[in-house]
């Protein structure tokens, strides 16, 4: 293969990448309702460990899950209606709020140190996905400049999250 025949194939492969990444790259409408379906499941989540969590780290991690995430939700509720779109279904959402009603019928089955210890193993993996999908595909996808700002804000906020829930479940 020549040089030019290399370049040539390398240019049509890196536009066949970025084509098949702008075809799958989720709208704004798509993206607040991604964000809202993940926040939804976090507070349902968070609810029942308020409830059933023996541990006070992990209740006290489970309040701050309520409130920062019922937080979110209205600040991405608040933007989307400023920015006049509505939240969109899409198999991401879907596939998030099915993840959270399995998760939910897997911790109402538990107690005590086993349900604090499988909670935290929860939150750890589902803000390491949540860290992903916003440096992967949602910030990247963001058109709206203040949706965008938001989506950044909120990764801080998740990483913040994931620090704590690691440092909580090493305690357990």
């Amino acid at each position: 293969m020549t040089l030019k025949n290399s370049i040539a194939f390398i240019s049509l492969f890196l536009f066949t990448i970025g084509s098949a990444f702008a075809a799958n790259a989720p709208s704004d409408e798509q993206i607040t309702k991604i964000m809202t379906t993940t926040n939804d499941g976090e507070i349902t989540l968070a609810k029942l460990a308020e409830k059933k969590a023996e541990n006070k780290d992990v209740k006290k991690f489970a309040k701050e899950m309520v409130k920062d995430h019922s937080k979110n939700n209205k600040k991405t509720m608040k933007l989307s209606k400023k920015m006049d779109m509505a939240p969109e279904d899409n198999e991401k959402a879907t596939m998030l709020k099915a993840d959270s009603d399995k998760q939910l019928a897997e911790l109402q089955n538990l107690s005590g140190k086993e349900f604090d210890k499988a909670y935290m193993s929860m939150q750890i993996e589902a803000h390491q996905k949540t860290l992903n999908d916003l440096d992967m595909t949602l910030i990247p996808s963001a058109k709206n400049e203040k949706l965008k700002k938001e989506l950044e804000k909120t990764r801080k906020t998740v990483a913040e999250h994931l620090e704590d829930a690691k440092e909580i479940s090493q305690k357990l």
